[in-house]
């Protein structure tokens, strides 16, 4: 998210995604200042492990709509960063294959 843009809170019973709601904008920034799928998969694979320490909490409560905004929006984004990891390593066994079929 970029600092011109609103932010909606979502109340977090233990404050789990406050303390990694800064990290989350950072990984969310690299990956979008990335220009190619190799350059994205680092921070991705970064963003994946803050995703599901959001979905690993152990205070997650099924009834509280915070708490559920929370993990369906972790597993979202959970899954589009495996996604963009997934695309990191295909261009480099690509980018792999390319170089090994020009050597001699």
């Amino acid at each position: 998210m970029r600092p011109d843009e609103t932010q909606s809170e979502i109340r977090c019973p233990t404050g789990l995604l406050s303390r990694h709601e800064a990290q989350v904008a950072e990984l969310a920034e690299a990956i979008n200042q990335a220009h190619t799928a190799r350059e994205k998969a680092g921070p991705a694979a970064a963003l994946v492990e803050e995703m599901e320490t959001l979905l690993e909490c152990p205070a997650s409560q099924s009834g509280d709509a915070g708490c559920g905004l929370c993990r369906k929006i972790a597993e979202l984004r959970r899954r589009a960063a495996a996604l963009v990891v997934q695309a990191g390593e295909l261009q480099g066994r690509r980018l792999h294959t390319l170089d090994d079929s020009r050597r001699p």
